[in-house]
């Protein structure tokens, strides 16, 4: 390459695009193409999120017709804008298929143990960008300025009111006011405008980079997958094949379905935001969904079953556990058990829902197997639980609460919950 001699000389750019793009051998598993197509969807919705910002105002004062004024902008983006239309559905399109692909990718992860040393850091990484999106996705749904907006976002920031002594003062700071309005909505149109998507590229470049050093640095070409490493060409054309079906899938459902009969696009947000009327049933959007569902499922009765949990794991813990860490073990458990009898289940539902969250990033050091991956008939029963839980949360999580639904929550809930908790038990009994 002598034509890029002088810039690669004085900014080795050239050099880092074919060690990572041209000379790097990637995978030879068919699965491990999620990784690719998520940076295509990623280049989709920050394209598409451009142009969607040049029209959009981050107003909640009400216009002439008596409409807020960010309803108001998008309402004429639909509209009036040429293509105005076809941007919005592309980045509400995309926005589901970034969080299909991904929870596609963290399964994959799962399956093939993908988090065992020397990978944490790629694992966390994962994670990071991960907890990054779920932030992303949430500040941007709220700036429609829709009913489901509206209540969407003063139901998730009051969940900061139940923590314990700080949670008034840590709701307030994140809406900006007592109540989500104005403040909050300029707030939020920073962060997934300009913040956070910088974090996006910056954690994207960290993860890519992460995983092609480790994957050099692996002996005789194997991969993660334990599939030999292919080289540039064929898996050139692999991506190139998986990316058109993707965008053919993407184009076929912006054209002809692009509200996904409400789960793309709820019905609720093509109404202005009114502070005054509730909707009569909160329905978030189906990747928010298995969250929403754990939050339901807390109740005064979980509690007592989470006490007889934690009463029974605190025993066997303490009957394993050495002469040295029996008085320590016994401390750590009898807080945990006398949190669960002085704090609400309000406060237990979002420390579910968030251990549900960090004990992914947890999976180092709480899987403590040998076996690299879980592909043996115990492990493959356990993963098959773990996805048909989170499915039944999702799927509960747009159902009307009632009796039935209630039951069948907490007992994918519980069944989460004890994936987590069992993990570092059972993984430890085979060393």
């Amino acid at each position: 390459m002598k034509g890029g001699g002088w810039l690669d000389s004085r900014f080795p750019a050239g050099a880092a695009l074919i060690r990572h793009l041209a000379a790097y051998r990637g995978s030879g598993k068919p699965g491990c193409v999620s990784g690719p197509l998520l940076l295509l969807v990623l280049l989709i919705q920050l394209a598409s999120g451009l142009f969607l910002a040049m029209h959009y105002k981050p107003d909640a004062s009400l216009n002439a017709a008596a409409l807020p004024v960010a309803f108001a902008s998008v309402e004429t983006l639909m509209r009036e804008v040429p293509g105005g239309a076809l941007l919005r559905y592309m980045h509400s399109t995309g926005a589901s298929l970034f969080f299909a692909l991904i929870y596609l990718h963290l399964f994959r992860g799962l399956l093939h143990g993908s988090y065992r040393a020397p990978r944490e850091l790629l694992w966390l990484s994962g994670w990071l960008l991960f907890l990054t999106l779920i932030a992303e996705s949430f500040f941007g749904y709220l700036l429609p300025w829709g009913q489901l907006s509206y209540w969407g976002a003063q139901v998730v920031t009051g969940l900061f009111s139940a923590i314990p002594l700080v949670g008034s003062g840590l709701t307030q700071w994140v809406r900006g006011a007592a109540q989500v309005g104005d403040a909050t909505l300029g707030r939020f149109f920073a962060l997934h405008v300009i913040a956070l998507p910088l974090v996006l590229i910056v954690l994207s470049f960290l993860h890519v980079w992460i995983l092609h050093s480790l994957r050099a640095a692996e002996p005789d070409g194997a991969d993660a997958c334990g599939q030999s490493q292919v080289s540039h060409p064929p898996r050139v054309l692999r991506d190139l094949f998986a990316a058109s079906l993707l965008l053919l899938a993407f184009a076929a459902i912006v054209l002809l379905a692009p509200e996904g009969g409400g789960h793309l696009l709820a019905a609720d947000n093509f109404a202005p935001a009114d502070p005054l009327h509730t909707p009569p049933e909160l329905r978030p959007m189906w990747y928010f969904a298995p969250f929403y569902s754990m939050l339901r499922a807390v109740t005064p009765g979980f509690i007592l079953v989470l006490k007889a949990l934690v009463s029974f794991f605190a025993l066997a813990v303490f009957v394993r556990a050495g002469a040295r860490r029996r008085m320590l073990t016994a401390l750590v458990w009898g807080a945990l058990f006398a949190a669960l009898c002085l704090l609400d289940a309000r406060f237990w539902g979002v420390a579910v829902m968030a251990t549900s969250v960090l004990a992914i990033a947890a999976l180092p050091w709480l899987d403590r197997s040998p076996a690299r991956t879980r592909r043996g008939r115990g492990g493959r029963i356990a993963l098959a639980v773990l996805a048909l839980s989170y499915l039944g949360l999702g799927w509960l999580g747009g159902r009307p609460v009632g009796a039935a639904t209630q039951i069948l929550s907490q007992v994918f809930t519980a069944l989460i919950l004890a994936f987590f908790a069992l993990l570092p038990v059972c993984t430890g009994a085979r060393r």
